[in-house]
């Protein structure tokens, strides 16, 4: 049975309210160095499906992209790590282990406990992610 997939990083619109609003989830305190391997793991997702517009920020209106990543857990829009980098928006914490979790699980240099990874830990775990996400739409699914 496969994994069912959620969505993380949907916000409200002016013509969707059903989704939250990105303001409520702003937490400066939240760890520069965490933020950080959770915005590059949300950069290096795979794209899998692409809009004709663009969706823009809903905290300062920049273009924020138009397609939609994953990892074959989770999906978010193109432009999360905006989110989580500019504005320190918050993700939820089961999305952050998850995160965590599979950058420390996936590279034999990096420490069993996501937990305790440091700055030269999350550089170790971005060049693994950067070695196995190279998107090739040829491999996606149809």
């Amino acid at each position: 049975m496969a994994t069912p997939i959620e969505l993380v990083g949907y916000w409200a619109s002016e013509d969707d309210l059903e989704w939250p609003d990105p303001g409520d989830f702003v937490d400066p305190s939240w760890d520069v160095h965490e933020r950080s391997l959770v915005a590059g793991y949300l950069e290096r997702g795979r794209t899998f499906r692409a809009a004709g517009g663009w969706s823009t920020c809903r905290l300062c209106d920049r273009r924020n992209g138009s397609s939609e990543k994953q990892d074959g857990m989770y999906y978010w829009p193109e432009g999360l790590a905006h989110y989580v980098t500019d504005h320190a928006v918050r993700l939820p914490d089961r999305f952050v282990r998850h995160v965590l979790a599979t950058m420390a699980s996936s590279h034999p240099d990096e420490p069993s406990n996501a937990e305790t990874m440091g700055p030269s830990d999350i550089e170790l775990a971005e060049d693994w992610w950067q070695r196995q996400t190279s998107y090739s739409p040829e491999a996606e699914p149809t």
